[in-house]
């Protein structure tokens, strides 16, 4: 599997948006209670991009009513206008991914929270030209039994927890993986593969060891 390079292209051009609220490739259909502003458009094949301001407290539960819809980008209260559009274009890239009726969760540049009562959220390890960061994560916010089922077995919180305390280390073992396969024992696993959040927490037990006793984050 060849892992998604993110660009300029991509992420397209996102106009300044006010106060919390998601941006989304899905307009609202006319009569919904929720009403979208033009907020830009994707480069690449010149899809408009939509605004859709919320109270923040209310923002975790109408992102994850609109990501039922399409692709939604989160952003909560204080996020600011750098890479502003690259989450919306992470989850457009699991939507193609997981494949029709596949539950995709509303994608943040920042962790979710507080998180809502049977939800998970997940650190996809991103690779992007068009951002500060060449190796970044983008947080998915997604119901468990969607995490679970998309995984394909159970998601231990422990694992969760573990990773998002060492995400910095993880990344670097991302990098490392990228340039010269990495540790050999999981160049050997990757044949094929990418290292993804869904690798990771797939072989949880092995990473977890390998950040542990390899500085991987040199």
């Amino acid at each position: 599997m060849i892992e998604k390079h993110f660009t300029f292209g991509d992420i397209g051009l996102v106009l300044p948006h006010p106060g919390p609220g998601y941006l989304t490739s899905a307009k609202a259909e006319d009569g919904a209670s929720r009403k979208h502003a033009a907020a830009g458009v994707r480069l690449t094949d010149d899809t408009p991009l939509w605004w859709s301001s919320c109270p923040g407290t209310e923002l975790l539960g109408q992102a994850l009513e609109a990501s039922a819809h399409g692709p939604v980008e989160l952003c909560p209260e204080g996020s600011g206008e750098d890479d502003a559009g690259l989450a919306l274009a992470v989850a457009e890239h699991l939507a193609q991914h997981r494949g029709p009726g596949a539950v995709v969760g509303p994608c943040c540049l920042a962790p979710p929270a507080p998180l809502p009562t049977g939800t998970v959220r997940l650190p996809h390890l991103v690779r992007s030209t068009a951002t500060s960061q060449d190796h970044l994560p983008v947080w998915e916010l997604l119901p468990a039994e969607a995490a679970q089922a998309w995984l394909g077995g159970p998601i231990r919180q422990r694992d969760l927890d573990f990773f998002e305390q060492h995400l910095e280390q993880l990344l670097g073992l991302k990098r490392r993986s990228s340039t010269d396969g990495g540790p050999e024992e999981l160049s050997r696993l990757l044949t094929g593969r990418y290292l993804s959040i869904r690798f990771v927490l797939q072989h949880a037990e092995l990473v977890r060891t390998l950040i542990t006793t390899s500085g991987s984050s040199r």
